[in-house]
């Protein structure tokens, strides 16, 4: 989990790709817009309280968004929390996580106020999106009374906390559409993913390392990472990338592999195998040990 949680943040952390989410599916029925150049990096890190000892809490990507107008800690805070499963105390996750947010505004009300004896009387919102990047729409808790036994004329004493979840692979056509950054490319592979289709070929990708990064985390194919060098070459070369180019890469290096088999087997000569790939012998043996092939010693 926290290696899939890293593999998001990468591409999360762009504020590009953090507006186009929150924009895209948290505002989508409002007329707020985020601005990617108003996105501040927060902490992603807390310190809460238990009866054994302190602990952590990791956000998986936290920004600070700047109104403006003058008020300097006048700001909007955003968090996003990926899952790659459906958790059930979730919205006691999230809960906690926003509490924290607050109490640490607290004390820094209380800081400022000590140190310029001005008193700083508002804290600023916190609003927390669940991504559930997984192949199950997600049909368990969205609040703390999802969780609850609770009893119908209990309910209205009872304080609940509602989370944002937005199921990715679920997403429809006409959301997907609307994503304008490479969260666009993310969406239609999950989608994809789940219904079983062909790679989409029309979606220009911006970050392909961090892509190939969370790809290769929720597919468990090393393929998708193995290709970033040659697909940051074609990049380099002005060739559009999109998810087909990671395919194309990876049965091409399937192809080549299968080709230093041969000659390690000795079935095919090194110099039969650098006629096909159009490269030195001194190439070959570089790039068979690179691949953890062995040339053959007579070579050398």
């Amino acid at each position: 989990m926290a290696e899939k949680d890293m593999a998001e943040k990468k591409l999360e952390d762009y504020p590009e790709v953090f507006t186009d989410i929150v924009n895209t599916l948290l505002f989508s029925d409002s007329s707020i817009r985020l601005d990617e150049n108003k996105i501040i990096d927060g902490p992603t890190e807390s310190i809460y309280k238990t009866e054994e000892q302190d602990k952590e809490q990791r956000r998986d990507t936290f920004k600070y968004y700047d109104i403006g107008g003058g008020a300097l800690f006048c700001v909007a805070a955003y968090g996003i929390e990926n899952q790659s499963t459906i958790d059930n105390v979730m919205p006691v996750r999230i809960m906690n996580y926003d509490a924290s947010t607050y109490k640490s505004q607290v004390f820094d009300l209380k800081s400022s106020s000590k140190q310029t004896n001005q008193k700083r009387k508002r804290i600023y919102p916190v609003i927390t999106i669940v991504l559930n990047f997984s192949e199950k729409e997600w049909k368990t808790s969205r609040s703390l009374h999802d969780m609850m036994a609770l009893p119908s004329d209990l309910a209205k004493y009872v304080q609940d906390y509602k989370i944002n979840v937005f199921d990715v692979a679920f997403l429809e056509d006409d959301v997907i559409e609307k994503f304008t950054s490479d969260f666009k490319a993310v969406a239609r592979f999950f989608k994809d993913k789940r219904l079983r289709l062909e790679a989409n070929d029309t979606i220009e990708i911006k970050h392909p390392a961090e892509i190939a990064d969370l790809f290769s985390v929720f597919t468990g194919d090393e393929g998708y990472r193995n290709a970033v060098p040659e697909i940051i070459k074609k990049k380099e070369k002005g060739e559009v990338i999109t998810v087909c180019t990671y395919t194309e890469t990876i049965r091409d290096s399937g192809k080549i592999e299968m080709l230093f088999e041969l000659v390690e087997s000795g079935d095919i000569s090194p110099e039969r195998a650098c006629e096909k790939l159009g490269i030195t012998l001194n190439e070959l043996e570089k790039k068979m040990k690179d691949a953890n092939f062995q040339f053959p010693r007579h070579y050398k």
